[in-house]
């Protein structure tokens, strides 16, 4: 119940991957720091600025370093609610 109530009025929507990104880094009080050995700071520039994709690779990094789905940070023609 709980799941469907939040899928229902806590969505995170069709967001873009970088904005996810930005958006866990946020939440989780994480910095460029804490993805060094992932990005760099132009790379991590890049990427938060919608410039560069999050690869399947860097999706599995960052997936496994929030404790989220790879599939946040990558882009889907079509996102299932």
């Amino acid at each position: 119940m709980v799941s469907d109530y939040e899928k229902v009025h806590f969505s995170l929507g069709a967001s873009e991957p970088h904005e996810m990104l930005a958006f866990l880094m946020e939440q989780g009080e994480r910095t460029a720091d804490d993805l060094k050995g992932m990005l760099n700071q132009d790379e991590l520039d890049a990427v938060l600025a919608g410039r560069r994709k999050i690869d399947s690779e860097m999706a599995g990094k960052l997936a496994t370093l929030f404790g989220v789905s790879a599939t946040l940070f990558m882009k889907s023609a079509t996102i299932a609610a």
